[in-house]
């Protein structure tokens, strides 16, 4: 990884993205999408609310299944440098997807995360 923020050098950091399987993956994916799911039967028995809650709950579960089905990794924790300060700061559960926005705890300075691909050997 590279992280580089507003001021000061870009610095190199090392993620661990761990592989979803695809039970987990459908688990995953099932739990959320069944969540909005059983939010829109909810809906079903109140007057007039039904016609705007339950076709959205519905259109909901879908789109967020597929898209959590879809991700295959996740970066489950990670300790990056700040480019400006260099304090460490923790990256909690993410989606493995790059470039990233997050901020330093520290000097409150935006930090820019990048995947930079490196040859197995």
């Amino acid at each position: 990884m590279l992280v580089s923020g507003n001021s000061g050098a870009p610095r190199s950091a090392t993620l661990i993205a761990h592989r979803l399987s695809h039970r987990e993956r459908l688990l995953r994916a099932s739990k959320v999408g069944g969540a909005f799911f059983l939010a829109a039967l909810a809906f079903v028995p109140l007057p007039f609310v039904h016609f705007f809650f339950v076709p959205g709950f519905l259109m909901v579960s879908v789109f967020s299944w597929i898209r959590l089905y879809s991700e295959a990794h996740l970066i489950k924790e990670g300790t990056l440098p700040c480019p400006t300060c260099g304090a460490d700061f923790n990256v909690g559960t993410i989606r493995a997807r790059f470039p990233r926005k997050d901020f330093c705890r520290a000097c409150r300075n935006d930090v820019r995360i990048e995947a930079v691909l490196e040859p197995r050997s």
